[in-house]
């Protein structure tokens, strides 16, 4: 299956989900991808 275009361009819609232990995350409704955690800004 190909990605929504929106994915593609970075335009995710991003909900809230829970792993089984509780934990909350963040995933995409239309792709699936998962928000990582947040870190360093990557410098260009």
């Amino acid at each position: 299956m190909r990605k929504p275009v929106a994915c593609r361009l970075g335009w995710h819609k991003w909900v809230r989900r829970s792993t089984p232990d509780g934990e909350l995350y963040r995933e995409c409704a239309r792709c699936g991808r998962d928000q990582g955690p947040p870190g360093p800004a990557v410098p260009f």
